[in-house]
C-alpha cells in the first residue's frame, strides 16, 4: 500500500464534498424581484378637465403678458371652463396692434 494513502483519500473526499456543496446549495440562492414577490399594481391617469383648465389658465397669462408688452391694456381676463374672456382698455390700441402684427417684423439689415 502506498504511503500516505489516507491523505490522498481525504483530499479527494474534500474536493468531492466541496463540489457537491457548490452544486447543491442548502439555501435558496435565487432572489425574487419585486414583481415576483407580489409587487404592486400602479395605474396612472390624467384628469383631462383639470389639465385643460391649467392649459387655458397658462395661455391666458401668456396672452395678457403679450398684450401688455405691445402696449394694449387689459382690464379683465377671465376663464370660464376652457374659454377665455378678454376685455381691453380701448379699441384703438387693439386695432393698431393688429395692424402691426399683420405687417410683420421690420426687415433686418444685411451685414457685410
Amino acid at each position: 500500500m502506498p504511503k500516505h494513502l489516507w491523505l490522498r483519500v481525504a483530499i479527494v473526499v474534500a474536493v468531492i464534498g466541496g463540489s457537491a456543496w457548490y452544486l447543491y446549495p442548502f439555501r435558496k440562492a435565487i432572489n425574487l424581484g419585486l414583481d415576483l414577490q407580489g409587487g404592486i399594481h400602479l395605474v396612472l391617469g390624467v384628469e383631462v378637465d383639470k389639465a385643460l383648465e391649467n392649459v387655458v389658465e397658462r395661455n391666458g397669462a401668456d396672452l395678457r403678458a403679450s398684450l401688455e408688452k405691445k402696449g394694449i391694456g387689459v382690464t379683465t381676463l377671465s376663464r370660464q371652463g376652457t374659454e377665455l374672456r378678454l376685455q381691453i382698455v380701448n379699441r384703438e390700441a387693439w386695432s393698431d396692434a393688429l395692424a402691426g402684427a399683420m405687417a410683420g417684423p421690420p426687415p433686418r439689415e444685411a451685414r457685410a
